[in-house]
């Protein structure tokens, strides 16, 4: 009887240390999953999780969150400043995602120096960004860049489309300050 009992406790020993070593495994994944987590993640998705993990207070992510909105708005006027346009609504709505691919809708207004803007377009992303389907609609009569939006529109060309307008809003400030310029000339001659 002695016999069997020590085998008993032998077996018992045995899967009692199979059980240790099982919660130990399933624990280990664990631990890493939540590391992994926070390390995937950057920025905002990254404050989340911690904030609600309890690493991180909702102060600091709110403190961090106006940071990079005011960084934001300081990048925003900087690019207003050098390309001379600015943006006065722009929204984004997803029409199809897969696994494979992205399209969304892009609407954007606004003017360049002063002329004003509006553009439409859908952006595709599968392997690489492509932009299909443009309209532009200019706030001008001018036939000339009139003309250059309709070619713009055919090609799907958005980056060329806005270097041209910038160029072509600051000719024609150029034209404006030649001609307030010429009439006062003339009222003063006269």
């Amino acid at each position: 009887m002695l016999r069997r009992d020590m085998e008993t406790a032998r077996r018992l020993e045995v899967q009692s240390k199979a059980l240790q070593a099982e919660i130990d495994t399933l624990r280990s994944p664990h631990t890493e999953t939540e590391g992994s987590v926070a390390v995937k993640f950057k920025g905002r998705m990254k404050d989340a999780l911690l904030s609600l993990s309890g690493k991180q207070t909702a102060e600091e992510t709110m403190r961090k969150m106006r940071a990079e909105v005011e960084e934001m708005e300081e990048d925003l006027e900087r690019q207003t400043e050098m390309n001379g346009i600015s943006l006065t609504s722009c929204t984004v709505k997803t029409l199809h995602k897969d696994d494979t691919q992205v399209v969304q809708q892009y609407s954007l207004a606004g003017s360049c120096l002063d002329l004003g803007f509006q553009v439409e377009f859908q952006l595709s992303e599968a392997q690489g960004k492509t932009i299909t389907k443009l309209d532009i609609v200019l706030d001008t009569d001018d036939m000339q860049i009139s003309s250059f939006a309709s070619r713009a529109e055919e090609r799907c060309e958005l980056i060329q489309f806005f270097r041209t307008l910038r160029s072509f809003s600051e000719g024609r400030t150029q034209q404006n300050h030649e001609s307030c310029f010429d009439q006062l000339a003339c009222v003063r001659s006269c």
